[in-house]
């Protein structure tokens, strides 16, 4: 919803000396529900106006300015003089320089060749964190395109969530009394008593720094109490009473060796608790859709060639049952380490087929508990119950990626609970020991609280771009369907984060308890109930299935049914009683028949139908279902009058009415960004059921449990990713395939990125969203399907080329021509590991890279598909300046050649590896014409590559639109929407003319920023950006 403005020009002279005009960036920040006291930042998407900013530092970072923020003098710190006067005896410190942004990558190569790798970090729009001595700042002040240097604000080390806090706290004055005793930590005190925060160092071991302010804490026994993670880690953690927090974080964020202060990040599963009992969800709809289908898109016979063989999947959950017969091996045990404060585990190699490494992070136990929550993960991930006795039942379930074997992190404890015992420092003790291991891919149901970038999506990020072939997937929650509500890690840039979709009733064709099925009649579709059987293959698959119904003779199919040959490829009506339903079973089956219909023989439950369990093991192939007396009665009555009147059609998956599941959390991010990545199944999806035994083996019907929330999502696009990395490792496709038009498939080791932009490139959008081409703040980029990317089957209409790992630096432009036949469907993808962000920065994305097609007749998308509705200006094109994938669908292209453009618009960090993933009916040109901008840039701005610097009275990404006068006759207004600027210009007639603008929001809960560029002839290049 849009906000409006409404400003007024006031002038006090006329004189007129000289001329200047003045143009005015009106920018509306983006709102967030979940965080109201985010800054007016400047988030200008038309960026074709390319200002010279001459901004304070602190336009860069999140607003943290509050004005009796933990301030000393709240204190008596008598007790705690040495606070005041302590600092570590370090030469260096951090700082923080801001650059010009034109040439701002000359002077990055002057300030590393003056430093070395003492840059650290960059801070959107144009800062930079460094090391320096006090000798080093002068030098660096001198270095052509430095604007200023200036010391890190102490304030921009915390988190939100910590100023709220301590904003909210009332500090009081410590008593003596308190410091005569030893203070053991926070397990004593319930959590309004006492405080646990994560510090995270620059460059220093967490031991070495606690033994540098040993003496400082010393007085403070009684009260605080700083421990190391372990004698290598970069975090410590403070535990402190609360009334004592505030001085003591106070000064810990005047260090220069600390870079971040957080809350102690406790992880939550993300699991629906109330859909944990098994004996209220056997006669669910889902429990008969095949999840793995749902992923593949189509049966997994005709994707057998992957199967995930030779990837390893790391998982951090509760535990695995390994006699699980998903997992059980009778002739290789698993290898179990319990890690210690002073050692970590480290596997040489296991010859386990199913679990390769498992490993028992510090205060974890070995296993899962009953109905375990890691157990259930793992099997959708990668269970496997082929061959293992009594598996009749269970195999049909087997997980996404069959054939991947395991790198097991088990963080639960002995009791069943929401919560998880993983590392605060993840980069290190999660990551690392997994990539160690050989797994790249990890899947993670777990997370956080807060829609924030915090040291979790920190450490993420970071890891994922020293590993950029590292695969993360997170669960993005289950606090839906209000906005905003995704939270970390799942916010993080370089991960994918998934949320969950489900069934919805939609005319009758789907409901919560039982499935439905379509009868045919007189030309006619009628609705009928069922209740799916607990045995043999899913109800509803990729493809519908059809056929007549007959009546079977004997009613009961207690025996071998008379005219086998006439119910081939038929539906079999059957009577239940007489015998068991495996027994029926089995004797419909012999006729070749294609589904057996067993309708109620109760009439005192007349629209009842009940589960239909197994008696023994057979396991028949084709699906069983009831129905209730008085349909089985309406169905014999029209077939007793006419036998070949009625049809039976078992609805395709697509023919159901799915959509995003009303627990699964939405973005955006606290910067805007889309998150969730993507949708897959997580609504009563069936897989392993421990028993909290872990010298058990069993399989059977009972080894089976369904639950729900993106808890189950996450492993299946885990999953579907180590499938993608086989098709890529086994050779299926070149890393090379839109750089020469002769394309020779051969093995490669895909970047993390390409498995990213295949997995959105596969997804589309469903439900209420059905048919959308752009990402959204719900869905994200829509249900994963990789049927739609990968196409096994060799056509020549349809053609998957992708460029792994292609170097774009800042104003470059790559181009790649392809031409394309007329089809349904022309689909480009690109995405890139971005550099972490520093946790207080307003924008998380680093590195701006932008997508463009341009179609024969001129026709230009950009990635994502961005539109802004102004009331100035109407409907118009931005390019997306938040994430770090972007996607253009270009609905039944015409016969032509189509450019593709992939340029770095803004890469600070340079240079950007960049995947690209494209599909349609084409083929790669070998040359390309000169990259050309928009529309000529309309007469009325400056092309460089395909970017368009508009002059003073114009704006867009084509300078199509005019920016608007202003004058001091009337007031005007303007509607924005969240992240929209709008550009105005007004004369100033003499060098001594003052004069006032006042904007005033109509809701007065908006946030938005002014911005003021002066001047004295209207240019290309002189533009002074004031705030």
């Amino acid at each position: 919803m849009g906000k409006r403005l409404i400003f007024s020009l006031f002038s006090t002279s006329r004189n007129s000396f000289f001329s200047h005009a003045c143009l005015l960036v009106l920018s509306l920040a983006i709102p967030l529900l979940a965080l109201e006291k985010q800054p007016p930042v400047l988030l200008n998407p038309l960026l074709g106006n390319d200002f010279e900013s001459i901004l304070k530092f602190d336009l860069n970072f999140r607003s943290k300015m509050r004005t009796n923020l933990i301030h000393p003098r709240h204190y008596d710190i008598s007790v705690l003089s040495g606070l005041a006067s302590y600092k570590m005896k370090f030469h260096r410190k951090q700082v923080l320089i801001q650059t010009s942004k034109h040439g701002r990558s000359q002077t990055k190569q002057d300030v590393e060749a003056f430093l070395g790798s003492r840059v650290y970090r960059y801070i959107p729009t144009d800062t930079y964190i460094v090391e320096a001595s006090e000798r080093e700042i002068l030098e660096l002040n001198k270095i052509q395109g430095v604007v200023g240097v200036r010391d890190i604000p102490s304030i921009i080390k915390f988190s939100d969530a910590i100023l709220e806090q301590l904003d909210a706290a009332t500090p009081k004055s410590p008593t003596h009394d308190k410091f005569d005793h030893t203070f053991d930590g926070c397990s004593q005190f319930d959590g309004t008593q006492c405080k646990i925060y994560s510090i995270q160092l620059s460059r220093m071991e967490g031991s070495s720094f606690i033994e540098g302010v040993a003496h400082v804490m010393r007085p403070l026994k009684g009260v605080a109490l700083l421990r190391a993670l372990s004698p290598s880690s970069a975090i410590v953690l403070l535990e402190v009473m609360e009334d004592y927090s505030g001085v003591i974080l106070h000064w810990l964020s005047s260090l220069a060796e600390v870079k971040w202060i957080g809350p102690f990040s406790e992880r939550k599963l993300r699991v629906m608790r109330n859909e944990l009992d098994p004996r209220t969800k056997r006669d669910t709809t889902l429990r008969n859709v095949y999840v793995v289908e749902q992923i593949l898109g189509l049966p997994r016979s005709q994707i057998a060639s992957l199967s995930g063989k030779g990837q390893r999947v790391a998982v951090t959950d509760t535990g695995i049952d390994y006699g699980h017969c998903f997992f059980y091996d009778p002739n290789n045990r698993v290898d179990v380490c319990v890690e210690s404060e002073t050692s970590t585990c480290s596997f040489q190699g296991s010859t386990n087929r199913k679990i390769f490494s498992y490993t028992v992070m510090q205060d974890a136990v070995v296993g899962d508990v009953v109905d375990g929550h890691g157990t259930h993960v793992c099997g959708i991930v990668a269970g496997n119950a082929d061959g293992q006795p009594n598996s009749e039942f269970v195999t049909i379930q087997n997980g996404v990626a069959p054939d991947a074997k395991l790198v097991f992190q088990d963080g639960g404890g002995s009791q069943a609970s929401d919560s998880l015992s993983v590392p605060q420092d993840l980069e290190r003790y999660v990551y690392s020991t997994a990539y160690g291991e050989g797994a790249r891919v990890h899947s993670n149901s777990w997370g956080g609280d807060v829609n924030q970038y915090t040291m979790d999506a920190f450490n993420t990020d970071d890891f994922i771009h020293s590993n950029p072939d590292y695969v993360v997937a997170f669960a993005a929650g289950n606090s839906g369907p209000d906005p905003a509500t995704v939270t970390d890690p799942a916010v993080a840039k370089n991960i994918i984060s998934v949320g969950a979709s489900q069934g919805l009733a939609e005319s009758g064709l789907f409901t919560q308890s039982i499935g439905q099925v379509l009868v045919l009649y007189e030309g006619n579709a009628y609705v009928m109930d069922m209740s799916p059987a607990l045995f043999g293959p899913p109800i509803y698959r990729t493809y519908s299935v059809k056929g007549d119904l007959v009546a079977a003779e004997p009613a009961d199919a207690c025996s071998q049914l008379e005219n086998p040959e006439s119910l081939a490829d038929k539906f079999v009506l059957v009577r239940r009683g007489s015998c068991t339903f495996s027994q029926k079973s089995a004797f419909v089956q012999n006729t070749s028949a294609i589904g057996m219909i067993v309708y109620n023989n109760d009439s005192t439950r007349s629209d009842l139908t009940i589960s239909m369990a197994p008696a023994d093991k057979f396991q028949p192939k084709i699906p069983c279902l009831m129905i209730s007396f008085n349909d089985g009665k309406a169905l014999n009555n029209i077939l007793n009058q006419d036998s070949n009147s009625l049809a039976i059609e078992l609805p395709s998956i697509s023919m159901l009415r799915m959509d995003v599941a009303s627990f699964s959390s939405r973005g955006p991010t606290y910067d805007g960004r889309f998150k969730p990545d993507l949708l897959a199944p997580g609504s009563q999806v069936i897989s392993a059921r421990s028993k909290g035994e872990l010298n058990q083996t069993y399989c059977g019907l009972d080894a089976l449990i369904d639950m729900s929330g993106t808890s189950m999502a996450a492993p299946a696009v885990a999953g579907a990713a180590a499938l993608l990395r086989e098709f890529f490792t086994a050779g299926h496709s070149s890393a090379d395939g839109l750089t020469s038009w002769q394309h020779a498939p051969q093995p490669f080791n895909p970047c993390a990125a390409l498995i990213r932009a295949m997995l959105l490139h596969s997804a589309n959008h469903i439900g209420r969203e059905s048919g959308r081409l752009t990402p959204s703040e719900d869905q994200g980029y829509g249900l994963i399907n990789l049927s739609s990317v990968l196409r096994m089957d060799n056509s020549t209409e349809y053609v998957l080329r992708v460029q792994d790992g292609v170097n774009v630096s800042q104003g470059q432009v790559i181009s790649v021509c392809i031409d394309v036949k007329e089809s349904s469907e022309l689909r480009v993808t690109i995405a890139w590991t971005d550099p972490p962000a520093h946790p207080s920065a307003f924008r998380a994305l680093i590195n701006d890279v932008d997508l463009t097609v341009v179609g024969p007749e001129g026709v230009t998308m950009y990635g994502n598909g961005k539109q802004f509705h102004n009331s100035l200006y109407g409907t118009y094109n931005v390019r997306d300046r938040l994430n770090n994938n972007e996607q253009v669908v270009w609905t039944k292209p015409k016969n032509g050649t189509y450019l593709l453009y992939v340029s770095g618009r803004d890469i600070p960090v340079n240079p950007q590896t960049v995947s690209m993933v494209v599909t349609g009916n084409f083929v790669v040109k070998g040359s390309c014409p000169p990259p050309s901008c928009p529309s000529g840039c309309k007469g009325a701005g400056e092309c460089e590559g395909i970017y368009c610097h508009c002059d003073l009275y114009h704006m867009g990404e084509a300078c199509e639109l005019s920016t608007t006068p202003l004058d001091s006759a009337h007031a005007d207004w303007v509607d924005l929407e969240p992240g929209e600027s709008t550009f105005l210009y007004f004369n100033v007639s003499s060098f001594n003319q003052s004069w006032r603008l006042v904007i005033n929001p109509a809701d007065s809960a908006a946030r938005f920023s002014v911005m003021l560029a002066i001047h004295k002839k209207p240019s290309y290049a002189d533009h002074d950006l004031l705030l």
